[in-house]
């Protein structure tokens, strides 16, 4: 399989993907897309996301972009803050990106892995 240049895609068992690095402030800064494999027989895949760093408050919306990045939709949130590490069930098919929507501290980083 190719890898994707638009976006990295997470591999099972592997050593996590940065998907935010040093966020400091709301929106898209230190964003990194991701994408999903698409070899596996389950529609779904549990998607760990840990946040790392120093805050008292950070949001992230998870989205997706199924017209190959040009536009995004929220498909959960996550409240780093009450659960710095947390699960969700990502679609294989889409490109994925964080989109910071509260950030208090000094500096976070999101690590997503597939357990």
């Amino acid at each position: 399989m190719v890898e994707n240049v638009i976006a990295p895609i997470i591999r099972e068992g592997r050593v996590g993907f940065k998907a935010i690095e040093g966020a400091v402030a709301v929106g898209l800064d230190g964003t990194n897309r991701f994408i999903l494999p698409q070899d596996g027989s389950l529609n779904m895949t549990d998607v760990t996301f840990q946040a790392i760093g120093t805050f008292s408050a950070f949001t992230a919306d998870i989205e997706i972009s199924l017209d190959g990045g040009a536009n995004f939709a929220v498909v959960a949130a996550i409240d780093f803050a009450a659960t710095p590490a947390a699960r969700n069930d990502l679609g294989r098919t889409g490109i994925y990106r964080l989109n910071v929507t509260a950030f208090t501290g000094t500096s976070a980083d999101v690590i997503v892995a597939i357990p």
